[in-house]
């Protein structure tokens, strides 16, 4: 670095570039995994090529000569034997050692998930991947978190009561993040809908008899003038449920909607509703009833 940028940078720079890195990976990370759907893909996209730029920018960083402090990357390495068991083990010694391990993996594990968001832009074949990368990120990030307030906390009562609230704190988040997860899977998740489903129509209507495919047959296809730029589901969805869509809006590969070419659509209940509430709105106006969704959901799983 030249002498005049050294008298213009504060002396701390390395530490308040790592901090404000840390800040925009986060806040990009945490947006990007909020925003994955069809309506917000703008934004998820934005985010996520953010999140894989600076995750990339990091390792560009550490690697070049100017890096100092905790822009720098250590190389990992085991030390020799003897020295491992004439080692005192302490928190900081431990911490010492795990750093550079763990600050590799975090990087590589943050650039493959960025970067396999960019490749399911371009590759249909790596939008799996990157779902499942995305989807354990925030127990990464929990595992991180929870290894350095552990290691580093002080001795003292006090020094661990505060590492313990921040990392019951910061799992809280990471749990609440994670929970956006899909839970259940095919098979007889697809039942347990139903069953729900089927409490709701009664509910609404003591005399349902049942649910009919054709009647959501009938729903998918039906076209509505509530929303010309998307007047019917199979505006993005095609007219044959059994094969990949395109949102209207946003042009975003959408998955299958029938069950037999995409078993894990309608296993989460919550995810069902959230679709829903929106769609039927978006599509038709106002919100659909139980016996419709049930309908609609028949018809997919049987498709």
């Amino acid at each position: 670095m030249s002498p005049l940028m050294q008298r213009l940078l504060p002396s701390n720079w390395p530490v308040q570039v790592w901090r404000v890195w840390h800040a925009g990976l986060l806040g990009s990370g945490v947006v990007a995994y909020l925003s994955a759907d069809e309506d917000t893909y703008t934004l998820h996209q934005f985010s996520g090529y953010l999140f894989a730029g600076l995750a990339v920018a990091r390792l560009a960083v550490a690697l070049s000569p100017w890096a100092k402090g905790p822009l720098t990357l250590r190389r990992p390495a085991l030390p020799p034997l003897a020295k491992l068991k004439a080692q005192r083990w302490t928190r900081p010694s431990v911490y010492t050692l795990l750093r550079p391990w763990m600050a590799v993996a975090l990087v590589a594990a943050l650039g493959l998930a960025g970067l396999s968001g960019i490749g399911a832009d371009w590759l249909k074949v790596m939008e799996k991947p990157h779902e499942w990368l995305g989807e354990i990120m925030p127990w990464v990030v929990l595992a991180h978190l929870v290894i350095v307030v552990g290691l580093l906390a002080r001795r003292s009562a006090k020094g661990v009561a505060k590492g313990a609230a921040s990392v019951g704190v910061i799992g809280a988040l990471a749990l609440g993040i994670a929970g956006f997860a899909p839970g259940a899977q095919a098979g007889e998740a697809h039942q347990s809908l139903l069953a729900e489903l089927t409490k709701r129509a009664k509910a609404e209507n003591p005399s349902f008899s049942g649910f009919d495919a054709k009647r959501g047959e009938a729903l998918f296809t039906a076209r509505h003038t509530t929303n010309p730029e998307l007047p019917s589901c199979t505006s993005c969805h095609t007219s044959d449920p059994r094969t990949s869509g395109k949102h209207a809006k946003t042009g975003r590969a959408i998955d299958p909607m029938a069950v037999s070419a995409n078993p894990e659509r309608f296993t989460d209940l919550k995810q069902f509703d959230k679709r829903f509430s929106r769609d039927c709105d978006t599509v038709m106006g106002r919100s659909c009833t139980a016996q419709e969704q049930g309908d609609f959901a028949t018809f997919m799983i049987n498709r």
